[in-house]
């Protein structure tokens, strides 16, 4: 099953030129060979066939509470820093409720079909490569 990737880095160079993204590989085999196939685009779960999510995937914020995303890889695991000096880097989150749907009988199961999609980007930061 597909995963939604739903956090994007994003970096700039000193002369505001974006850097380029480290090729993302899908490894398969056929008998006894193994192939990798970049993947090209981020995977979009098909509202279609919506993933079902347990009540412990989905948090539920109230006016003023904040949550803090664990376990976000590092910018150099996807972007490809060419050369040392300062970068402006951000970081993009992106939550489609329609995409998802919860386990049968779960408390949560209005919430989400109620939830607004999320599109939102970091404050930017300096990152500089010595």
């Amino acid at each position: 099953m597909a995963e939604e990737i739903f956090t994007t880095w994003d970096a700039t160079d000193a002369k505001g030129r974006y850097v380029s993204r480290i090729p993302q590989y899908q490894i398969y085999c056929i008998i006894a060979t193994m192939y990798a196939r970049p993947i090209l685009a981020p995977t979009l779960i098909d509202p279609q066939n919506p993933k079902t999510i347990q009540d412990k995937d989905l948090v539920i914020l109230q006016p003023g509470e904040q949550f803090e995303l664990a376990g976000i890889a590092d910018p150099s695991f996807t972007l490809n820093f060419p050369r040392r000096g300062p970068y402006e880097v951000m970081l993009s989150y992106q939550f489609y409720p329609e995409h998802y749907v919860m386990v049968t009988g779960s408390k949560k199961a209005d919430l989400l079909k109620r939830a607004a999609v999320i599109s939102t980007t970091s404050k930017t930061f300096t990152l500089t490569l010595n």
